[in-house]
């Protein structure tokens, strides 16, 4: 293997590496967003609409990170609203 090939190879180890832990924040965020009041089918309902037609695990990176801040920013909007109570 050359080295264009082995640093490639390494990138997409890396690149798998990081779309891991983004699934594993996004779930996380989905207890958040079940914890902070919703229920579990209006979590999935809000990743489907961040996620768009497009199963989350076919999802580039980038794609995840734009994913992770319409959840969290989900997460914002819950709890202004439990604080205004």
């Amino acid at each position: 293997m050359t080295y264009y090939q082995k640093a490639l190879k390494g990138t997409l180890v890396s690149d798998k590496g990081e779309q891991r832990t983004r699934l594993q924040k996004i779930e996380e965020l989905k207890q958040k967003i079940v914890g902070e009041g919703y229920q579990p089918s209006e979590a999935e309902h809000f990743l489907k609409m961040a996620a768009g037609s497009r199963k989350i695990e076919n999802l580039d990176n980038q794609e995840l990170d734009k994913v992770i801040e319409r959840l969290e920013a989900q997460i914002t909007i819950a709890q202004k609203c439990k604080s205004m109570f």
